[in-house]
């Protein structure tokens, strides 16, 4: 295999830092990436606004057998009961545990 002369590294690195920096900086993804990611931070801003709810609503929505079941465990009973800060999502688990 053939080593590059000092000459052809130093146009190649000329050559990547001519790409590299072609567009200006903080301009954001490479015009090509645009509308992929435009879809895609719209796609997570609908994720965000359906999964983004307080903990409690959560508790409230998702399956209630799914959930005493989860919670029902030994482990997680005990270390639940002695780390739990007081309030209305420590209730709502105890009270699934009765």
């Amino acid at each position: 295999m053939r080593r590059a002369s000092a000459g052809e590294q130093s146009l190649n690195l000329t050559l990547i830092f001519e790409r590299l920096f072609a567009e200006s900086m903080g301009g954001g993804y490479p015009k090509e990436r645009v509308v992929p990611e435009q879809r895609n931070a719209r796609i997570l801003a609908e994720m965000k606004a359906v999964v983004y709810k307080p903990l409690i609503q959560v508790l409230n929505e998702i399956d209630q057998d799914f959930l005493k079941e989860t919670v029902a465990t030994e482990n997680f009973t005990e270390y639940f009961t002695a780390n739990a800060e007081p309030g209305e999502v420590r209730d709502y688990i105890l009270a699934s545990l009765a």
